[in-house]
């Protein structure tokens, strides 16, 4: 997946920094970088609504690619990754 911006300032994209690939907001104004989601799994692709918050996406989990959705992403808070 390539990275998507929200308004020109706010960019979201994949990385695995934390050590599983998840979704990432880069904030230009501050140039702070913040996961969004915190999925257990790698995520290989993803698509994302930042007016509303969906978020569709391709996880690999065990060898197999899973497809799934979430209704509403909160894309301003602050998160932690699973340990």
């Amino acid at each position: 997946s390539q990275p998507a911006t929200a308004d020109g300032a706010t960019f979201y994209f994949l990385s695995d920094a934390q050590g599983i690939r998840n979704v990432y907001r880069y904030d230009t104004t501050s140039r702070l970088v913040r996961p969004v989601t915190t999925f257990r799994s790698d995520l290989t692709a993803y698509d994302l609504n930042p007016t509303n918050g969906a978020l569709g996406y391709v996880a690999n989990e065990g060898g197999q690619q899973h497809v799934g959705y979430v209704g509403r992403v909160e894309l301003n808070r602050e998160v932690t990754a699973p340990f």
